[in-house]
């Protein structure tokens, strides 16, 4: 299945229904001519596809293209980085199932224990739940996790590369620190057989997104910490306005906050199908003496084709999701279920204006990577009967933005909102807001779809990012 979404073009066959009518009735009964072959040539090589309409007969049709990769430019992450290449020493191996475990100066005691909490991830994720069983080594070594005698803050995983295989596949090699006062032993056991089952389906996807689909996975079986509070968090405070990158694992929460989004709007009942469809729908083997993985297609080009490369389409998703990130701190929307991280997940605007203080022209301290939010809030804070509002928002070219404004009521539930319309190639975006009684504030949201024209969307893979900077305008009217 993901070698038929490499191996199509994405463009439509040249050539409509009227060219193959031609052909079929006229080619029968006249000669051969240099003319008539000459006007089937034209008709079967031009650049517009060729749709019937009844009413008025053949009409253009856009074909779908997409622009050519510089090949010069990396698709994706490093391979030697990703390598294993530190000690394992001695291992405490599971007799059910391919699962060892290490702890090189820690007690038996710990060993035992961090074992069957890396058993017990195994049976939630790959039995219960039916996901890709993680791979053993080409040498027959099986998933390993150690326990370093160090206080390691956040846990590293290593590849050990399956060769011979159709696509990029790779087994892992988990690595924790024991005097990590914060080691959670069953939340670091569910993210090692995470990464596993997704270095299996794309080891060349990159860590972010690996760690990212761990993430999601233990936000749906386990129970969350306050260290997944606790990186919500963050990337509330911080992550938010970047990019959603490639090699940083710090940010891999706002990453996993998408794919929880994306499985909650377009997923199944199966929990975190939508994750694992893309994750084996982006899989490719890369060439093992290049230095990066090809990471092309990867799981964003996965979600994009799902869309048909609909630049409206795009434009309403990321809207969407944005919508979405703003309301996690509540208990409605696509991302309710997360809803134990409570107000610490709640979005920090970059402005927060008063309606007596109006006009005002505001801007991001900083600059929007591609697919980077910004937010301003505007508290209504003088009694208003039907008040209307000027919105006028600008930002950078090339780069594509799009609009919303969320109307919220009491509690900072959503009453209300307003898209501001999509336009390709547009830099300017304008909109009159009618306040009613009942509005507490409005919060007004943009993101930079990024790209640097519509046939070159934007692509975590290709860094270094060019952000884009913006204006917001309001004002009585």
């Amino acid at each position: 299945m993901g070698e038929t979404v490499k191996s199509q073009p994405l463009t439509r066959p040249l050539g409509g229904p009227l060219t193959r009518r031609l052909g079929g009735l006229l080619l029968p009964r006249i000669k051969r001519g240099s003319s008539l072959i000459a006007l089937l040539a034209i008709l079967a090589a031009g650049n517009t596809a060729l749709g019937d309409s009844v009413l008025l007969g053949p009409t253009p049709r856009p074909l779908l293209v997409r622009g050519e990769i510089d090949p010069s430019l990396p698709t994706g992450a490093e391979r030697w980085s990703q390598l294993d290449l530190g000690k394992i020493g001695r291992l405490r191996c599971s007799p059910q199932l391919p699962l060892c475990v290490g702890s090189p100066s820690g007690t038996d005691g710990e060993s035992t224990r961090a074992l069957a909490a890396l058993e017990a991830a195994w049976k939630h994720l790959v039995i219960a739940l039916g996901l890709s069983e993680p791979l053993s080594s080409d040498a027959g070594e099986p998933l390993t996790w150690i326990l370093e005698p160090t206080d390691r803050s956040m846990m590293s995983v290593a590849l050990h590369p399956r060769l011979g295989r159709p696509f990029d596949s790779a087994s892992v090699v988990c690595r924790s620190g024991a005097k990590n006062p914060r080691l959670d032993l069953e939340r670091d056991a569910h993210l090692c057989v995470g990464e596993g089952i997704a270095a299996r389906l794309d080891a060349g996807e990159t860590p972010r997104n690996r760690r990212a689909y761990a993430l999601s996975l233990w936000w749906s079986l386990g129970s969350p910490r306050d260290l997944d509070v606790q990186d919500i968090a963050d990337s509330a405070h911080r992550d938010w306005q970047s990019a959603l990158g490639r090699d940083d694992l710090e940010n891999a929460p706002l990453t996993a906050l998408v794919f929880e989004y994306f499985d909650r709007v377009r997923g199944t009942a199966a929990i975190d199908a939508t994750q694992t469809g893309v994750f084996a729908l982006s899989a490719q083997h890369s060439d093992p003496s290049a230095p990066r993985y090809q990471n092309h297609p990867d799981v964003f080009d996965v979600l994009r084709r799902s869309l048909d490369d609909d630049h409206a389409k795009l434009a309403q998703m990321w809207r969407s999701w944005a919508v979405a990130r703003v309301l996690l701190a509540g208990d409605t929307g696509a991302l309710a279920r997360l809803g134990w991280v409570g107000d610490l997940g709640r979005l920090e605007p970059a402005w927060t204006l008063p309606v007596s203080s109006l006009p005002r022209r505001v801007a991001p301290a900083y600059p929007l990577a591609p697919l980077g939010m910004t937010a301003v809030r505007v508290l209504v804070d003088q009694p208003l009967d039907h008040q209307t509002l000027g919105l006028r928002v600008t930002w950078e070219p090339p780069s594509s933005f799009v609009w919303t404004v969320l109307k919220l009521g009491p509690d900072d539930r959503e009453i209300g909102r307003v898209d501001l319309a999509y336009q390709q190639r547009a830099t300017l975006a304008e909109q009159r807001l009618v306040l009613d009684p009942k509005v507490r504030s409005l919060l007004v949201l943009g993101i930079n779809l990024g790209g640097v024209d519509l046939a070159h969307p934007s692509d975590p893979d290709h860094a270094p990012f060019e952000p884009h900077g913006c204006t917001v305008y309001l004002a009585r009217l």
